[in-house]
């Protein structure tokens, strides 16, 4: 499952901090436009076991070729 990730336009760091419609960044401590980027969780075993594990923005919009404002519109199933 494909999950979208709220940014910060500037430093690409995630956060969730909303003033009115643009972001509070923590990290650039300014008030930006929001960036919606993607992530998705895999699994990965061997015969040893298993873990679950997170793909992030960067590797994960490679991987689909589409980015977090266009999968939103484009993706069913896509979690806010």
């Amino acid at each position: 499952m494909c999950f979208t990730v709220t940014a910060c336009s500037l430093c690409n760091k995630a956060s969730n901090a909303y003033q009115n419609e643009d972001l509070w960044c923590n990290y650039c401590a300014k008030k930006v436009p929001p960036l919606i980027r993607i992530k998705f969780n895999i699994q990965i075993e061997d015969p040893t076991g298993a873990i679950e594990a997170a793909v992030f923005p960067g590797i994960a919009e490679t991987i689909y070729g589409i980015t977090g404002i266009n999968i939103t519109s484009t993706a069913p199933g896509v979690k806010k």
